[in-house]
């Protein structure tokens, strides 16, 4: 039985059999060798207790990590924290995260870079590849793509998939939406100011130039925190609004799960859509997650 001091750094041993990474094929090819290495195929679910115990890792610790979801505190003796404050499903694919986290570290003692490599690793380009590499191994292509085909792009089909690979409702829809057939957009929706009216709010602290003057702020509108779409679709701008009368505002009023047609422009795009959406908690606030089949689908399951 393998101990603690028989840990080994899988990012050094893969760049010791394979080379160092230069793009992200690379990551692609490290997440294959952590399957390979562990006797794991690409049938979901993934189980990453097998890599962990193949490398001999310290079990990944539960701690409280505030505005954290996971941290590499030692990658040379692979000593990972997990936020004890995440599901079950979130703290799965922090795991995976962490084992992404550490392909880099391994690279850092070459003096030898090259100004790409330099570039492949900055902290922004690190932390995209790490989330990648992390939903290629917790759900390969060569087994998802062939079920969002069978089961399509929609709120039920990633219901479908977040069981199946055992990872969160957002985390399958994200993967579908960008992989998966047809056109469509994922936008999360928040009740907020756009960032110019919240510049102009009054300061508690801050007396008002007139006794008998109360400024009244702007209504708040739901707006996107964040969007994407499938691959050569529409850039969806963060803070954009919708109006009142859509679907989409109607789940976030009610605490519900809602679909129709709403008239959606979001400056990149702008039409019909066909929008399922989903009232759902985060960071202790209400949000709402919208599949919107973009006007051009031809492969959405709906008859529009």
């Amino acid at each position: 039985m393998k101990g603690f001091s028989d840990y080994q750094h899988p990012g050094e041993l893969f760049i010791a059999q394979y080379g160092r990474v230069t793009d992200r094929l690379g990551v692609t090819r490290y997440v294959d060798f952590l399957r390979r290495e562990a006797g794991l195929n690409d049938e979901p679910p993934i189980d990453l207790a097998l890599i962990f115990r193949h490398f001999a890792f310290p079990t990944p610790k539960r701690v409280s990590l505030p505005g954290q979801s996971g941290v590499l505190m030692d990658p040379d003796r692979g000593i990972i924290f997990i936020s004890s404050d995440d599901s079950a499903v979130r703290q799965r694919f922090s795991e995976a995260h962490e084992l992404l986290e550490l392909l880099f570290p391994a690279h850092s003692s070459s003096p030898s870079w090259s100004n790409r490599t330099r570039n492949l690793f900055s902290d922004k380009v690190k932390e995209r590849l790490c989330e990648e590499g992390a939903a290629e191994l917790l759900m390969p292509l060569s087994t998802f793509i062939p079920h969002t085909h069978q089961w399509g792009v929609s709120l039920e089909a990633g219901q479908k998939l977040a069981v199946l690979y055992d990872i969160s409702l957002t985390a399958a829809l994200l993967r579908a939406v960008r992989f998966g057939p047809g056109k469509h957009a994922l936008v999360l929706w928040k009740l907020a100011w756009k960032p110019t009216e919240k510049d102009t709010l009054l300061n508690p602290d801050q007396l008002p130039l007139f006794e008998d003057y109360t400024p009244y702020p702007p209504s708040q509108k739901l707006r996107v925190r964040w969007g994407c779409s499938t691959q050569g679709g529409p850039f969806i701008p963060p803070n954009k609004s919708i109006k009142f009368d859509t679907h989409i505002y109607q789940a976030y009023e009610q605490g519900s799960v809602t679909n129709g047609m709403d008239w959606l422009d979001l400056s990149t795009f702008h039409g019909h859509c066909f929008c399922e959406s989903m009232a759902i908690t985060l960071d202790s606030e209400p949000h709402v997650l919208s599949v919107i089949h973009l006007p051009e689908d031809e492969h959405s399951i709906f008859d529009r």
